[in-house]
């Protein structure tokens, strides 16, 4: 997988993703975000549906660095998917 900062500020930020599921981890990464109370938008995009890179838009209400906001989404997705894998192998 790789990542490039198209660009960002404080309260932005827009990575290309490349070499991954455009759509699943952008995806999941996007929901994770949205549940976040100090982000205001969050989405993805796919230009191509051939193509192998997804753009992920997140901009924050200014509480939280938006790169602190995306990096933040992956820890709870790490930690939701350690919780599943448990009870998965509880059964």
């Amino acid at each position: 997988m790789d990542i490039d900062v198209v660009k960002e500020s404080n309260s932005e930020i827009e990575l290309k993703i490349r070499k991954t599921n455009k759509y699943t981890l952008p995806n999941l990464i996007t929901k994770t975000l949205l549940e976040d109370g100090s982000v205001e938008f969050a989405a993805c995009n796919v230009d191509h549906p051939l193509g192998d890179e997804a753009v992920l838009y997140v901009k924050t209400k200014g509480s939280k660095s938006a790169r602190s906001a995306v990096i933040d989404a992956i820890e709870k997705i790490k930690k939701d998917s350690a919780e599943f894998v448990k009870k998965v192998q509880a059964l």
